[in-house]
């Protein structure tokens, strides 16, 4: 039947304005920016964090500054001082009150500004539109009232409306504070003084922290200037210029120039390693067993003992009298009854009507239509849905041939007895095509199979041991503490599909039911395919290092296209690559 698997998706308004709470794992997919979140139960769609971004690149170096052009108004910050006065004792600052900071954008949409810095706390904006004007926006703050030495610094940032961690442009302004002392009388004009020194900038520090450290500095005379380089333009000491008096260094200006046009942004760094797989974690309790079933029927009447091997012929005796005619032997023991298994949770059924008492998680195959549906809950209510809903058309099927279907449909299935091998229909945006569905699969491997009523003795990691007597199936894995076997299939089939083993086919089977032949240690479906019912076999290989794995922490060197199903959570996950990365993902349609 056809299988295709689609994810939730729409455009990032539309994400928006509905904000979902998305399922624990449950992806959601953004058509118009490419981006993918994952939901934890809890959090709305607006406040999850986008998965597939890459880490950020490494800084590049800082390339040499071009000769000043003209200036791109990503945002333009400025403020209605930027120099505040005080008297000489540090007090009445001109003016008072407060600084109006104004910031102005016509380049942007669907963003708002966020004004911080100098040590005050600003409302942020939900959009353009709510300033002065279109585009336009301002904040103020109070001037303090006592003397501030170092400059108070202001960043305004565009970020967008749906992702305020997303930053389109930035600006940043300074207000300096300074004393001055009341003017006095003109006094008399000195003699002409000795010509000054010229100007030159003698030094250079790398921080203010450096400058204002360097108490006793070398290579400069009083009147000389020193130069804080940082080599961040965005930083606020970048390019200030200080003069040393002779005994401490006053502040004289800012050589920033404006800033240039925004090169291109960098190519998105290359992903780190995958990080290590985290230790297992500590095993939980055993469930408790369920209740034993009623007593079956008494089961049919033992089959008639085989005649003795005949004896060595003797020597020739005297001719004897004709005996009477011996009795009929008496009818052989009836067999012992079978085990009755334990009622266990119903995860896979086949018939042609659902399971009555579902669980969550639940698959029930209806051979009726010749559909899977699995039982979920869309966040309204339990139900039953159709595995695949949107993949091929009403004749998707499965198909077994030595050659690939004529016509085949997006999700179609065909198995190639000759190779053993399964593929599916599938369209990867480049064109459609057939796709082997386990391309790590084969015959080769050292995995065995037996068949008894007592565990193998020595068993090698991924064995199968059916038996018989129970009719269940064990796998022999290791969980991170010990090797054991474990039953591979611990739900019911629903009643009506039933095992058989024995070297030949069953011959009077239904649609669905199972038979192992342990000449060949294959095991064998009964399946309509459209033309009729037949024996097609349910597991054509599986390599040494296993095409399906059961375990409960997901297999260490997946291969494209393996399965695996952890039976601590009754989930199955398929290792695939979405173009970024190659992950296991859930088999559940959305």
């Amino acid at each position: 039947m056809a299988v295709q698997l689609q994810i939730r998706r729409d455009t990032v308004a539309n994400w928006t304005s509905a904000n979902p709470i998305l399922a624990v794992g449950e992806l959601s997919y953004t058509t118009d920016t490419d981006k993918i979140k994952v939901g934890d139960g809890t959090t709305a769609w607006n406040s999850l964090a986008y998965s597939n971004i890459g880490p950020q690149g490494i800084q590049g170096i800082q390339g040499i500054q071009g000769i000043q052009g003209l200036h791109f108004i990503g945002v333009n910050l400025r403020a209605s001082t930027i120099l505040v006065q005080y008297d000489l004792n540090g007090a009445n600052p001109s003016p008072s009150g407060t600084v109006t900071l104004t910031a102005d954008s016509a380049n942007f949409t669907d963003a708002y500004f966020k004004f911080t810095g100098g040590g005050s706390t600003f409302t942020d904006e939900s959009s353009f539109t709510d300033g002065t004007s279109q585009n336009q926006d301002t904040a103020t703050f109070t001037i303090p009232s006592a003397y501030f030495s170092d400059p108070l610094v202001f960043t305004v940032e565009v970020v967008e409306a749906a992702d305020t961690s997303t930053v389109l442009a930035t600006d940043i302004i300074t207000v300096g504070g300074t004393k001055v002392g009341d003017t006095g009388l003109t006094g008399l004009t000195g003699a002409t003084g000795a010509t000054g020194l010229g100007f030159k900038i003698a030094k250079s520090y790398s921080s203010y922290n450096n400058l204002i450290a360097d108490t006793s500095p070398t290579g400069i005379l009083a009147g000389e200037f020193a130069l804080i380089e940082t080599g961040n333009v965005n930083d606020a000491y970048n390019a200030r210029l200080y003069m040393w008096t002779g005994s401490v260094y006053g502040y004289v200006t800012d050589l920033s120039g404006a800033a240039g046009i925004q090169g291109p942004q960098g190519n998105t760094g290359v992903a780190g390693p995958t990080g290590p797989t985290g230790p297992q974690g500590i095993q939980g309790p055993q469930g408790i067993q369920g209740v034993i079933g009623s007593t079956g029927p008494t089961g049919p009447t033992g089959l008639t003992g085989g005649i003795g091997q005949t004896g060595n012929t003797g020597g020739q005796g005297v001719q004897g009298a004709t005996g009477p005619t011996g009795g009929t032997g008496s009818q052989g023991v009836a067999g012992p009854q079978g085990i009755q298994g334990p009622t266990g949770v119903n995860a896979v059924s086949v018939g042609t009507s659902a399971p009555s008492t579902p669980t969550l998680g639940d698959m029930w195959f209806d051979t009726e239509v010749l559909k899977t549906f699995i039982y979920i809950n869309d966040g309204d209510s339990n139900q039953w849905i159709l595995a695949n809903p949107t993949g091929g058309d009403s004749n998707s099927r499965v198909q077994v041939s030595l050659t690939a279907p004529a016509s085949p449909a997006q999700g179609d299935l065909w198995f190639d007895p000759s190779i053993l091998r399964t593929f599916v229909y599938y369209d990867d945006t480049d064109g459609s095509q057939w796709v082997l569905l386990s391309p790590g699969g084969g015959a080769g491997g050292s995995a065995s199979v037996t068949v008894s009523v007592t565990a193998p003795a020595t068993p090698a990691e991924g064995d199968m041991w059916f038996d018989p007597s129970i009719l269940r199936t064990f796998v022999y894995y290791n969980d991170g503490s010990s090797s054991q076997w474990v039953l591979s299939s611990p739900a019911g089939s629903g009643g009506a599909t039933s095992v058989s083993v024995a070297e030949s086919a069953p011959s009077t089977a239904e649609v669905g039911d199972m038979w192992f032949d342990p000449s060949v240690l294959k095991t064998f479906v009964y399946f309509n395919d459209g033309d009729g019912p037949q024996w097609v076999q349910s597991n054509p290989g599986m390599a040494a290092s296993g095409g399906v794995s059961i375990s409960l922490t997901s297999p260490t060197n997946p291969r494209i296209g393996d399965l695996w199903m952890d039976p601590d959570v009754l989930k199955t996950f398929v290792y695939y690559n979405d173009g970024d990365s190659s992950q296991w993902i859930r088999l559940l349609p959305q």
